[in-house]
C-alpha cells in the first residue's frame, strides 16, 4: 500500500511518497493523489487515481476488519478528490457538480500546514460552476490558471509529463486527468521491438489498455495527440500484440502501417516534440488545458480577445454578514485598489483583480508607466461589474526617473491628468459615443521621498469587439462587413475630427484597439461603435481631414481584403465602400449641426490662450469641423487608390 504517515497534530493519514518526492531522473514520485476529506486521508503515487481509490477502499477494509458493504465502498468512492502535482502547485480538480466537497479538500490540505494556500489551485477555469463558487469567495486567483508567456506555456507542457508502468512518456490533461501520447514518443516502439522486445511488447499493451479505459470523469485515459477532430483506434494494435508471439516480421510490419497512419494523421507541425516548434506547443496547450483551437476566438470574447490568456488573477476579498475577508498575504497596491471598490460598492458580495499580462496593442510604449488591472465586483442583487484600470502612463514615478524633483513631478502629473479630463471633456460635448471615465488616486510610500500620488483612470468594461481584432470568419456574414464598414466611417470621424494620433510621427490612431465594436443580440451583426480610450487625442489640430482621409482609407482596405479572402462578393465589396463614405459623412454633419446649435467654442475659454495651448487646440479642430466639406470627403473616397479595385 505504500509509506503510511498519520499525523497525529492534524490527524490526517498520508499513504505514499510525499508529494515533492523525485527520481533519480526528476520525475514526480508521486504525479497524482487523490484526498478523501471525510476520512482525512491522502494517498499518493504513479499510475491513475482509480487505482489510489481501490488503495483507499483497501485501507477501510483493514481497518473494519476485513469487510466493507456496498454502501460504504460507495461513500468512499464519492469522496474521493484527485489531485494533480505540477511544480510546486497542487491542483484539485474541480467538480461543478459538488463543489462542497472540492472546498473541504481544499481545507484539510491547508489543515496539514505542509502546504501553502497560494501553492493550492483549483482546475475548472472553463467550467462557469467553478468559476462562479471562487469568485464569490473573492478566489478567481487560486483557479489554476493557464499560463501567459511562452516561457510558462513551455514549462507548463514540461511538468505535465507523466508516465504511467513502461518508461513511455505521456502529457496529462490536469483539468480532465485525460493523457495524450505523441507521434514522437509512439515511434520509438518501432525499433524496440528488436532492441528491447520486453518493453515494447509492455508499452504496446499499456496503449491499448490506457485508449480504451475512462476515467471518473468519462474521458479516455490515453488518446492520440492529433490535430482536433482527428481519431486514431488502437485496434489494430491488439492484433500486433497477438502476432509478436507467432510472427515478428508480420508485427513489425503491421506495426509500421500503424505508426505511417499516425504520421499522416498527425502532420508535419506533430512529428516533432519540443516547444520550440510553435505548432506543436499550441495544439499541445490547448490539449492540456482542454481548449478547442477551432473555438478559441469565440472562447476570447469572455471578455475579448487581447485579455485570453493574459490576466493574472490576485487575491481578492469577500463579504460575509458585515465582515469583510481579505488574504493576511497580499500585495499592498492590490489591497488599496480593493478597498476603493469596497467604499464604491457597499453592496458587494466579492471583489477580484487580476493584472493584465501583456499590452493589448502594438503602440510603442517605451517609457511610460503600463500598469492595466481587471476588477471584477459582485453585488447582492446577483449583477456583476467589470472594470478597466489604466495607470497613469506619465505619472509621478516616471517624472521622478526623468530627474524631477517631487513638487515638480505630482505638479506636471496633475496637469497632465487635468489634461486627459479636458480632452474627455471636449469628446463628449461633440457627442460622440464613448466611455465613461473616472480617477482613482492612491497613495504610496516610497523610500527617502515619503508618500507618493498613485494615479489611476478607471471606466466600465465595454463588452463588445475592437475593430482590430475581429475574427476574419465573421466577415463572410451577410451583411457584417458592410454593417462593420459604416461604424468605420464613424470611427474615421471621430479620430480626424480629434486629431487622434501618435505626437512623434504624427500617425493617426484609427482602427488599432481604441474603437470597440457591439453587436447585435440577434444577428450577431455590427450595430454600434463606442470610442473606448482617446489615446492621442489633440495632437494633431492642424491638418485638413482630406490630409489625414488617406490613412483611415488603408485600414478599411485592410479589411476589404480580409473579407474578400472569406468570400465576400465584389458587390458587397463595393457597397462597404459606399457604407464607409456614408458613416463617416453622417458623423461629420451630426458634429457640424452639434457645433451650430451648442456653444462648443466657449470650452476652455478661461484657459491660456498661449499657442500649442488646450484652447488655441480646441479653436483650430472647431474650425477643421467647420470648414469640412462632406461632398469632398466622398469624391475623394471614389477616387482613392488603395480602394480602386472594389470600385
Amino acid at each position: 500500500m505504500g509509506d503510511m504517515v498519520e499525523r497525529p497534530d492534524t490527524g490526517i493519514t498520508f499513504i505514499g511518497p510525499a508529494l515533492d518526492a523525485v527520481d533519480e531522473n526528476g520525475m514526480h514520485l508521486a504525479p497524482i493523489a487523490t484526498v478523501f476529506p471525510s476520512y482525512r486521508v491522502l494517498i499518493s503515487g504513479r499510475g491513475i487515481h482509480l487505482l489510489q481509490v481501490q488503495q483507499m477502499v483497501e485501507y477501510q477494509k483493514n481497518r473494519s476488519g476485513g469487510i466493507l458493504s456496498e454502501a460504504e465502498e460507495e461513500r468512499v468512492l464519492e469522496d474521493a478528490v484527485a489531485l494533480l502535482i505540477r511544480d510546486h502547485i497542487i491542483l484539485i480538480r474541480s467538480d461543478p457538480e459538488n463543489m462542497d466537497r472540492i472546498l473541504a479538500a481544499d481545507s484539510l490540505l491547508q489543515e496539514t500546514g505542509l502546504f501553502d494556500k497560494s501553492h493550492i489551485q483549483f482546475t475548472g477555469v472553463h467550467q462557469e460552476a467553478v468559476r462562479k463558487r471562487l469568485r464569490l469567495r473573492g478566489e478567481s486567483w487560486r483557479i489554476s490558471p493557464p499560463p501567459y508567456s511562452d516561457k510558462e506555456i513551455a514549462r507548463c507542457i514540461k511538468s505535465s509529463m507523466v508516465t504511467v508502468g513502461t518508461r513511455a512518456v505521456y502529457y496529462q490533461n490536469a483539468p480532465t486527468g485525460g493523457r495524450f501520447l505523441t507521434f514522437e514518443e509512439f515511434s520509438k516502439i518501432l525499433p524496440m521491438l528488436r532492441e528491447d522486445p520486453v518493453e515494447a511488447r509492455a508499452r504496446l499493451q499499456e496503449i491499448v489498455k490506457l485508449t480504451t479505459q475512462r476515467n471518473a470523469q468519462l474521458v479516455f485515459e490515453l488518446s492520440f495527440f492529433l490535430h482536433e477532430g482527428e481519431h486514431l483506434s488502437s485496434a489494430p494494435l491488439v492484433h500486433v500484440l497477438e502476432l509478436l508471439s507467432e510472427d515478428l516480421e508480420k508485427a513489425t510490419q503491421e506495426l509500421g502501417e500503424f505508426t505511417e497512419r499516425f504520421r499522416e494523421l498527425a502532420g508535419p507541425d506533430l512529428l516533432t516534440d519540443g516547444s520550440g516548434n510553435k505548432a506543436w506547443r499550441t495544439n499541445m496547450f490547448c490539449r492540456l488545458y482542454d481548449i478547442s483551437p477551432s473555438v478559441v476566438e469565440e472562447w476570447a470574447l469572455g471578455l475579448s480577445p487581447e485579455f485570453f490568456l493574459n490576466v493574472r488573477w490576485m487575491p481578492g476579498a469577500r463579504k460575509e454578514g458585515t465582515r469583510v475577508f481579505m488574504e493576511e498575504e497580499m500585495d499592498l497596491r492590490v489591497r488599496k485598489l480593493l478597498w476603493t471598490f469596497i467604499d464604491l460598492y457597499p453592496d458587494f458580495v466579492s471583489v477580484n483583480i487580476g493584472r493584465v499580462e501583456a499590452a493589448q496593442g502594438m503602440r510603442n510604449r517605451r517609457d511610460q508607466e503600463r500598469e492595466v488591472m481587471l476588477v471584477v465586483v459582485n453585488k447582492k442583487d446577483g449583477s456583476e461589474l467589470i472594470h478597466i484600470l489604466r495607470r497613469v502612463k506619465y505619472d509621478v514615478m516616471h517624472r521622478l526617473k526623468s530627474g524631477k524633483e517631487l513638487s515638480q513631478a505630482i505638479s506636471e502629473t496633475e496637469g497632465y491628468i487635468q489634461y486627459i479630463f479636458d480632452r474627455l471633456e471636449a469628446a463628449k460635448a461633440l457627442g460622440l459615443s464613448m466611455a465613461n471615465f473616472a480617477e482613482i488616486q492612491l497613495e504610496e510610500d516610497l523610500p527617502g521621498l515619503g508618500k507618493i500620488p498613485l494615479y489611476y483612470f478607471d471606466r466600465e468594461y465595454i463588452a463588445g469587439l475592437a475593430t482590430d481584432k475581429i475574427p476574419s470568419g465573421r466577415l463572410s456574414r451577410p451583411g457584417f462587413i458592410i454593417n462593420l464598414s459604416e461604424l468605420l466611417g464613424h470611427a474615421a470621424a471621430f479620430s480626424m475630427i480629434l486629431g487622434r494620433s501618435d505626437p512623434d510621427h504624427q500617425e493617426i490612431y484609427f482602427d488599432d484597439g481604441d474603437e470597440v465594436v457591439l453587436f447585435d443580440p440577434v444577428t450577431g451583426l455590427p450595430n454600434q461603435i463606442i470610442l473606448s480610450e482617446t489615446t492621442g487625442s489633440f495632437s494633431d489640430w492642424m491638418s485638413p481631414i482630406c490630409n489625414l482621409l488617406p490613412e483611415c482609407l488603408r485600414r478599411l482596405e485592410y479589411h476589404l481584403h480580409q473579407a474578400r479572402a472569406e468570400g465576400v462578393k465584389d458587390a458587397d465589396l463595393k457597397e462597404s465602400v459606399a457604407a464607409f463614405s456614408a458613416g463617416l459623412t453622417a458623423e461629420i454633419l451630426r458634429m457640424q449641426a452639434v457645433l451650430r446649435t451648442n456653444n462648443l467654442r466657449a470650452l476652455f475659454r478661461e484657459r491660456s490662450h498661449e499657442p500649442g495651448g488646450i484652447w488655441s487646440r480646441w479653436m483650430a479642430m472647431l474650425d477643421r469641423l467647420e470648414g469640412a466639406d462632406v461632398q469632398k470627403i466622398q469624391d475623394a473616397i471614389k477616387v482613392a487608390p488603395c480602394l480602386s479595385e472594389f470600385l
